[in-house]
C-alpha cells in the first residue's frame, strides 16, 4: 500500500477548514435578520458611530452622527445622506458640514456607503447596477434598521444626495419614497431610464441645486460624464417632472439670491414652484457659472469641478427647506 495516499496533507486540511468556515460564515451572515437585533444601545450616545448591517447577502456600512446635546430619549428627525461616485461616508460628512448642523439643529444624520464607492442610481450603466445591487431596499432598510435602535421621528424623515447620491436620491424618492417628508439633490439630475416608474402616493417636496458649467452631470441633460455615463434630464426638466409628480399649478417664480462674494464667479437664481398638491413646493437654486460642487463646500473645485459659489450655503439650505415638512 503506497503510504503517501493515506497522509493528509495538513496544508490542503487548513485550506479546506477554512473554505469551510468561510462558507459556513456567509450563509450564517445570510441568515442573520437585515438589521441585527444586538446592536448595541451605545448609538444613542452624542458623537459619530460607524455602524453595519446585513442586507442582500452583503455586509453594508453607515456613519451616523447623535447631536452633541441629545437626551437620548427624545424622538428626533433623520437625515439620509448620499456620498457621491467614488465617496464615502466620511468623505461626504466632512465636505459638507452636516453633523456640525445637526448639533446646533438637534436631528440625527446617517451617511450609507455605497458598495465599492458607486451608487446604483437607475441609468443602468454602473457595475453595481449591472450585477443587481439594490441601494433602493438599501437605503430603506438602513432608515428600518435606525428606526429600531433610535427614538426616529417617523414624519420626520429627508434624503439628500450630491451627484451619484444625488441621482440615486431622485430614484429613491421615485419608486420607494414614501417615508420621506422631503429631498434635496446637489449636482444630480432625475433618472432618464426611470421615467414613468415613479409610485408617488402623498407629496414629495423637493429642494435642488445644480451649476450651469456643471461638466460632469450635465445642466442640459443627457449623458453623465463619469460613472459610466447613462442619460439625465435637464435641470428644467427635473423640476417639471417633480412639479408633475406633486400635481402643482403655480407658475415658477424666480428671483436673484444675495451676491454674497462677488469674488467666486458665480450668482445665484432661485426658481420655485409652489400651488402643489398638499402644500409642497420645488425649489431649484441655479447657480450661474457654478461647477459639480457643493455650495459653500470645502477649498476650491479645480479644472474639473469647476467653481464652488459662496452665495448660499446648501446644508444650511436643505435643513431649511427639510424642517418646513413633516408626513401627515
Amino acid at each position: 500500500m503506497d503510504s503517501s495516499k493515506s497522509v493528509v496533507n495538513p496544508f490542503a486540511w487548513v485550506l479546506l477548514c477554512a473554505c469551510l468556515a468561510l462558507t459556513a460564515c456567509r450563509q450564517n451572515f445570510r441568515s442573520l435578520p437585515n438589521c441585527d437585533e444586538g446592536a448595541p444601545s451605545v448609538l444613542t450616545v452624542p458623537g459619530d458611530h460607524n455602524g453595519d448591517l446585513g442586507f442582500d447577502g452583503q455586509l453594508r456600512t453607515y456613519l451616523l452622527h447623535v447631536p452633541a446635546e441629545y437626551d437620548g430619549e427624545s424622538p428626533l428627525p433623520l437625515v439620509v445622506l448620499l456620498h457621491g461616485g467614488g465617496g464615502d461616508a466620511d468623505e461626504v460628512a466632512r465636505d459638507t458640514n452636516f453633523s456640525d448642523l445637526a448639533d446646533e439643529g438637534i436631528f440625527f444624520v446617517v451617511y450609507p456607503n455605497a458598495v465599492d464607492g458607486i451608487w446604483a442610481d437607475g441609468r443602468g450603466t454602473s457595475r453595481n447596477e449591472i450585477r443587481g445591487v439594490d441601494d433602493v431596499g438599501f437605503i430603506n432598510t438602513l432608515v428600518d434598521c435606525l428606526s429600531g435602535k433610535l427614538p426616529v421621528d417617523q414624519k420626520r424623515i429627508y434624503l439628500a444626495g450630491v451627484s451619484n447620491g444625488s441621482i440615486l436620491s431622485h430614484r429613491i424618492a421615485c419608486q420607494q419614497g414614501e417615508r420621506f417628508a422631503a429631498f434635496a439633490g446637489v449636482a444630480g439630475t432625475f433618472p432618464e431610464r426611470i421615467l414613468g416608474t415613479c409610485n408617488i402616493s402623498e407629496p414629495m417636496p423637493a429642494v435642488f441645486f445644480h451649476g450651469t458649467l456643471d461638466n460632469l452631470s450635465p445642466f442640459d441633460g443627457g449623458e453623465v460624464g463619469s460613472i459610466r455615463g447613462g442619460a439625465v434630464l435637464s435641470v428644467s426638466s427635473t423640476m417639471e417632472t417633480w412639479a408633475a409628480l406633486n400635481q402643482c399649478s403655480s407658475l415658477v417664480l424666480v428671483s436673484d439670491e444675495p451676491n454674497v462674494d462677488p469674488t467666486d464667479g458665480t450668482s445665484v437664481r432661485r426658481e420655485t414652484q409652489d400651488g402643489c398638491s398638499g402644500g409642497a413646493s420645488i425649489v431649484t437654486y441655479v447657480i450661474e457659472n457654478g461647477g459639480h460642487t457643493w455650495p459653500d463646500g470645502p477649498g476650491g473645485g479645480g479644472e474639473l469641478f469647476g467653481n464652488i459659489t459662496r452665495d448660499i450655503n446648501a446644508t444650511r439650505t436643505i435643513w431649511n427647506f427639510f424642517r418646513q415638512y413633516s408626513k401627515p
